[in-house]
Parts: structure tokens; C-alpha cells; sequence
């Protein structure tokens, strides 16, 4: 193919990775191009090597170079980088736009506009979830026999948080306002601490507003309560939130800024016992897994879940893997992209 990267479409099985230099962008790319089915390049706002090129999720001037390709994957940070125009324009040309993850606001913002241009007739898909949480925890919990409301938990090393843009997620999220659904009722949610038995040992959790909880409503129709346990700070991040509700805005930023601070500090132990488990249950059935290697867990998710929905693809508009893939699907991808990660799966019921 002659021509530069800027004038030609790189490939009818291109993926593009925004972020693809991150923590968790830069393992997404490898997972993608061992799957040895897709072309994987890189957006960045200063690109320098090979299979990169110039996109800023700030700057729209620079979003046709999103026409080049048949799936674009968001691992930037959305707290700086505000998602928005680029999924817009992704829906608009026929693209199919992955957000692995977010902040809740976000990820809602995402979801209302693309429904909202349902009627347009935008050849684009989106695809709200594609890592661990939420996107296999959404697909675990779908598996769940029965009727009634789902309680999705999740655990987390806190060394597992790691990436700026990750630590700014969970920073903001430790002091946002806790709402779940209830009925047709919204309810704000008080801070809460029990012990729920994930597949290694019980371990204390607290109620926690998980992005999750909010897409799995919307996709599933059920009331769905979200816990957290983040092993011996669980019993911390309880206290500050319960100390930081209510409370006056600034002080909830003051909280959020310990939280980074604290985060940060874990940076450098990254790379030990960074393990996430993920319980789903609906009356007596549960369904569990567990990941020894949270980074290279979550960016094969994403691969995966992204893989998935290029091969099958669903109709266009606005979509959760859990409407489309089932654990029976991801699994050997996932076993196969990190055969050192060590998952565990389990079901009861």
C-alpha cells in the first residue's frame, strides 16, 4: 500500500489503541497483535515510531484519522481526556469504539448520547466495558441462573492500581455518592461492611459505587448492589468514606487526593500479588473468578471482549459485552493471552 499512514486507510483489520504507550494500553497492544488477527497501531498526541499515529482525544481536527480504522480502543484516561467527541465520531463513520472503562459519569454520559442518536441511523457500535471490571465482571454476572437482584463484588490488591489513569478512577470514585437502583427508584446508598467468600478465602468488602452496578441495570433489568474489598484497607477507605459523605466539596477532593497519594506510593509494588477477584451471585447461584496478574488480566479482557466483537459483531448503536459474550467464549482467550496469570473460576448453584 503506497502513501503515508496519513492518507491511506492502514488496513481493512486495523485496531487502533489511544493510549497505547500507557501502563495498560501498552499490554492491551500485545494482546491484540497475539492474537495474530488484527493490525494494531498506536494513537498518541506525539507520535515517534512505527504503527503510530497523531490522535488527540482534545483536539477533533485529528479524529479522521479515526475513518482509517475498523475498531478503536480508548485506553487514555478519561479524566483527562474526555472520551466523548472521538466515540461520537467513531458512531458517526461506522467505527466501532471501545471504552474498557471509566468513571460512572462518563461511561453513562457515553451510553444516553448514543441512544439518544439511535434514531439517526449511525453505522457505528459502542462498547461500554471491556476490561475486568467492568466487562468480564458484567459477563460473570450475566451467567447467573435465575431472577432477582445481583450482588457484584469485587477485590482488589491495592498495588494493583496502578497507572495515573487508574489511580485517578479510584481516587474520584472512593468519595463519589453511592446510588443504586431499587424498583424504579434511585437510592442513595449508606456505607456498608460485610464478608462475602471469594474463590481464594472470605474477605471484608463495603458497598461502593462500581460503574458496574449502573451498566448491568440498564443492560439487564435488575437491581444490581456493588461492594468493594481492597484486602486491609477496606476497613480505611470505609472510614473515609463514610467521613467524606455529605460532606463539603472540597473535603471530598482532599480525601480523593490521600487516596491518589497513597496509590502513588504503592506504584513501585506493582507488580506483586496485583490480584483481582470477581463475585457475582443472584439468590443461592455464584459465580467467581480470580486473576493473579491484574494488569495483564485486564488487558487481555480487553483484547479479548474487543476480538469478540470484531469477529461477531452486533448491530450498531450503544452495547455491554454481557448482552453478547458469555464466560464459555472468553475463557480460553483469556487462558491463552496470559498462560502465567494463573485464573481461577468457580460457580455454585
Amino acid at each position: 500500500m503506497a502513501g503515508s499512514a496519513e492518507t491511506r486507510r492502514v488496513g481493512d483489520n486495523a485496531v487502533l489503541v489511544i493510549g497505547g504507550r500507557g501502563v495498560v494500553g501498552a499490554r492491551v497492544v500485545a494482546a491484540l497483535e497475539a492474537l495474530g488477527r488484527w493490525e494494531v497501531w498506536v494513537g498518541s498526541r506525539n507520535p515517534s515510531g512505527a504503527r503510530e499515529v497523531c490522535v488527540d482525544l482534545t483536539d477533533p481536527s485529528t479524529f479522521s484519522m479515526l475513518d482509517r480504522f475498523l475498531a478503536v480502543v480508548n485506553c487514555a484516561d478519561v479524566t483527562l481526556a474526555l472520551p466523548d467527541a472521538a466515540a461520537d465520531h467513531c458512531l458517526r463513520c461506522g467505527a466501532v469504539f471501545v471504552q474498557p472503562t471509566g468513571d460512572l459519569d462518563t461511561l453513562l454520559r457515553l451510553r444516553l448520547h448514543a441512544r439518544a442518536m439511535a434514531p439517526a441511523g449511525w453505522p457505528g457500535l459502542l462498547v461500554l466495558g471491556a476490561g475486568l471490571h467492568p466487562g468480564l465482571s458484567g459477563v460473570l454476572a450475566a451467567t447467573c441462573p435465575g431472577e432477582g437482584p445481583i450482588d457484584l463484588a469485587v477485590h482488589l490488591t491495592p498495588n494493583s492500581v496502578s497507572g495515573r489513569g487508574m489511580r485517578n478512577l479510584w481516587a474520584q470514585a472512593v468519595t463519589a455518592p453511592h446510588y443504586e437502583w431499587s424498583g424504579d427508584e434511585r437510592e442513595l446508598v449508606e456505607v456498608e461492611v460485610r464478608e462475602l467468600d471469594f474463590i481464594d478465602r472470605p474477605r471484608s468488602v463495603m458497598s461502593f459505587p462500581l460503574a458496574d452496578g449502573e451498566l448491568l441495570h440498564r443492560t439487564q433489568g435488575t437491581d444490581v448492589s456493588t461492594w468493594l474489598s481492597v484486602g486491609r484497607l477496606t476497613w480505611l477507605l470505609s472510614t473515609a468514606r463514610r467521613l467524606s459523605n455529605g460532606r463539603r466539596i472540597y473535603l471530598r477532593r482532599a480525601f480523593a487526593s490521600l487516596v491518589r497519594g497513597l496509590l502513588w506510593l504503592m506504584q513501585p509494588f506493582a507488580v506483586v500479588r496485583n490480584r483481582v477477584g470477581i463475585r457475582a451471585q443472584r439468590g443461592d447461584a455464584v459465580r467467581s473468578v480470580l486473576v493473579d496478574d491484574a494488569l495483564a488480566g485486564a488487558a487481555a479482557c480487553v483484547a479479548a471482549i474487543t476480538d469478540a466483537t470484531l469477529v461477531n459483531r452486533p448491530s450498531s448503536g450503544v452495547v455491554g459485552p454481557e448482552q453478547y459474550l458469555t464466560i464459555s467464549q472468553l475463557k480460553p482467550v483469556l487462558e491463552q493471552l496470559t498462560p502465567g496469570a494463573s485464573w481461577r473460576w468457580a460457580a455454585r448453584g
